[in-house]
């Protein structure tokens, strides 16, 4: 079990990279500059879901990593969840019957959703960010 736990866990710090790499530069500086924790943790969200649609989700999937996959969703709480509910309901209508290609199209709109939101949080300010971080489903997929 350890060992496929480290590969999910090698897969989402692939999915770190690319983020990073979608997100640019600026986003440690953002993240740097943050004196409280609400937006920290509203930015932190969106990287993380904007990781696990880029690379985590579709390396599980593409394995047929079934225990990793449940694994995985057993610890999608938090920000995390509340920004997206379509990937709860897409893994919600998948399970049992077998439907990857559900959680994949869930993925792919993440992918673009988290990306523009991330963005998006570069050029606001924390008190904006924190803002948000109170209502996250005004920014939730």
């Amino acid at each position: 079990m350890t060992d496929c736990e480290i590969e999910t866990l090698i897969l989402h710090e692939e999915g770190e990279l690319a983020a990073g790499r979608v997100l640019g530069g600026g986003w440690s500086g953002k993240l740097a500059g943050f004196s409280g924790k609400r937006a920290e943790l509203l930015a932190r969200a969106v990287r993380d879901n904007l990781a696990d649609c880029l690379v985590t989700l579709p390396g599980l999937l593409q394995r047929g990593a079934e225990d990793s996959l449940h694994f995985w969703f057993s610890t999608f709480d938090g920000l995390r969840r509340e920004l997206f509910p379509r990937l709860v309901e897409a893994y919600a209508a998948r399970v049992g019957a077998g439907d990857t290609a559900i959680l994949l199209d869930a993925a792919e709109a993440g992918r673009e959703h988290f990306a523009a939101l991330g963005l998006r949080l570069l050029e606001l300010d924390e008190a904006a960010i924190e803002a948000l971080s109170r209502e996250p489903a005004a920014s939730a997929l």
